[in-house]
């Protein structure tokens, strides 16, 4: 609140629909409330919802690609259900989404997550599977390590730079 010069819900009559100008740098609307108090107040909910999206869809489909790409008896399985997710055009599948589950902010970014998670399995089965037959990971085993340990200590942290960079670039998306 206050980060806002005025109140982005207070109605003005008064000063309705004002041009930018040092009072209102952005201007007011029809009903006289300032244009960048709005402008700031709803950038807090669109910056908190890409984050969560991108954390939900990163994580969600970072563990699918690794598991696939480590354990290839689900591979072809899951790989195939993300192709179908891949084959349907993404917004419009996120529409009938929405659409099916009502408004709001929650529905938008599950609707969302369910087409933007194989893009992250991808990413993440293929490093694992390019990586899997490296010598770290053979001495790791040889040295007494579990699939879990192998997977937390050796791959995830080496697979993190692309998964990253592509989270980072949706979140402007």
């Amino acid at each position: 609140d206050h980060i806002v010069p005025y109140d982005p819900y207070a109605q003005d009559l008064e000063h309705a629909l004002l041009p930018p100008g040092r009072a209102h740098l952005l201007g007011t609307d029809r009903y006289g409330r300032d244009m960048l108090s709005r402008v700031i107040m709803g950038g807090q909910t669109t910056i908190f919802s890409s984050l969560l999206l991108v954390l939900i869809i990163m994580t969600v489909g970072t563990m699918i690609g690794v598991f696939c790409g480590y354990n290839g008896k689900t591979d072809t399985v899951l790989m195939r259900i993300s192709d179908v997710f891949l084959a349907f055009p993404g917004m419009v599948f996120a529409i009938a989404v929405a659409g099916v589950t009502g408004g709001g902010i929650i529905n938008a970014v599950v609707a969302l997550a369910c087409i933007s998670w194989p893009k992250y399995a991808r990413i993440a089965r293929s490093q694992v599977m390019a990586m899997k037959e490296a010598p770290f990971i053979a001495a790791a085993r040889l040295s007494g390590s579990g699939t879990w340990k192998i997977i937390r200590k050796h791959m995830l942290p080496n697979i993190a730079g692309p998964v990253l960079v592509t989270g980072v670039l949706d979140i402007g998306t």
